[in-house]
């Protein structure tokens, strides 16, 4: 398995803040769900792959009466998809310990995995958090820290945490939004590199900031369009090319998902047009040539050819004319 970037910029790491949208931990679980503790298997040296193969929670040795998940849990879990039900580490049927460790006073009624001499979570481990949600993976200080995996009912998310914070790189998949992410996340939240993945088929490539499509990047749509270039708070903001399904294709600057500014539109029918765009549509000076020939060089409105302007006709015959809504009403020379 290709190994991942564990390499992070300590000091641009965000730190766990109360009401940021991560749940914090279970406090007590519902009643009925005080369960026995299976016996964890020794883990092998931590990897930066995301796998979590080497844990398993070993239940040959253990007698005790075994239970299923608290009812809550259960209900997080159907909600993931069955790719993400098959990678979970071997449970079995999870239980929690009845004998609580403590740290400092705390009680883990929502843990189990390895501690430290100090009772803090330390090593691998499976937390169920306050709103029915999972983590397991690895823990460092007390908090989800190196690899691991959270699942709740919106989101399975796969791969880097920090300081308790889903950060760096990993696999998220957007139950809600049924969408696929996989790149460097912040906060649990694409930002940097990403691909995204639609259940449609549309596919997007690039840069994202917050969790916003921003930078540079390209789309491509199920229905056979395309976009490669800049974006701005998800939109098309800059240079870029843009296809669209019927195949017109123009190369130039985009202001909120239209063309504006100077561009090169050529349609399907072969009719091109360079110049200037507002808004979308051809204004100020531009160039545009017809597949029979006919010719324009002047100033345009609105997609208009509106002031003055040649105009070539069928014929190759030249005119300077003024022009008004695309109509001619006035011959210059």
């Amino acid at each position: 398995m290709k190994e991942m970037d564990t390499n992070f910029d300590l000091a641009s790491r965000p730190t766990h803040e109360k009401g940021s949208g991560y749940p914090d931990e279970l406090e007590d679980l519902p009643k009925g769900s005080t369960l026995k503790s299976p016996k964890l298997s020794k883990p092998s040296e931590s990897s930066t792959d995301v796998s979590f193969e080497d844990y398993e929670i070993d239940l040959e040795n253990d007698s005790s009466e075994r239970e299923e998940y608290p009812q809550e849990v259960m209900k997080v879990l159907k909600k993931a998809d069955e790719q993400a039900l098959e990678n979970l580490m071997k449970l079995g049927k999870f239980r929690i310990t009845s004998n609580l460790c403590s740290s400092n006073g705390e009680k883990y009624k929502s843990y189990f995995g390895q501690l430290d001499s100090n009772e803090k979570r330390n090593g691998r481990g499976i937390q169920v958090l306050k709103d029915g949600s999972i983590y397991e993976g690895e823990f460092k200080n007390g908090k989800h820290n190196g690899i691991g995996r959270y699942i709740s009912a919106t989101n399975v998310y796969c791969g880097h945490f920090y300081h308790g914070r889903a950060t760096g790189k990993g696999v998220l998949q957007d139950l809600k939004e049924d969408a696929k992410y996989k790149g460097y996340f912040k906060e649990m939240k694409p930002d940097g590199k990403c691909t995204k993945i639609h259940s449609n088929g549309s596919k997007f490539i690039g840069e994202f900031s917050n969790g916003v499509i921003s930078g540079f990047g390209k789309y491509e749509w199920n229905d056979g369009s395309s976009y490669s270039g800049q974006f701005k708070f998800g939109l098309k903001e800059g240079k870029g090319k843009d296809i669209d399904s019927k195949g017109n294709i123009y190369d130039g600057q985009f202001k909120e998902n239209k063309y504006h500014g100077k561009g090169f539109l050529r349609l399907k029918n072969g009719c091109t047009y360079k110049g200037n765009f507002v808004n979308g549509k051809k204004s100020g000076k531009g160039v545009c040539q017809w597949p029979d020939g006919r010719f324009y060089d002047g100033k345009w409105e609105d997609d208009k050819m509106d002031g003055i302007g040649v105009f070539k006709d069928k014929m190759g015959k030249e005119k300077k004319a003024k022009f008004s809504q695309g109509k001619m009403i006035a011959l210059l020379e």
